[in-house]
């Protein structure tokens, strides 16, 4: 599999924010672990070099954005 876009993980992170307020590393982990990404994946680092991960990003941009309308706090 690959690393999802943070389209696709928008509604995963919905419903995670739902149950109760995570911290982006968490909701990261569970994202990880539902998508069942590899070593590989989970360490890919975004072109930057500056250490963060692709997944971490996307996980991040994914809740801005839900943020940005109003779903989640």
């Amino acid at each position: 599999m690959s690393i999802p876009d943070y389209q696709t993980l928008m509604l995963p992170v919905l419903r995670l924010c739902a149950e109760r307020p995570r911290p982006i590393r968490e909701i990261t982990e569970s994202v990880i672990e539902e998508f069942g990404l590899s070593e590989d994946e989970r360490g890919q680092e975004l072109p930057s070099g500056k250490g963060v991960t692709v997944i971490h990003s996307y996980v991040g941009w994914a809740k801005t954005y839900l943020k940005q309308a109003g779903l989640v706090s």
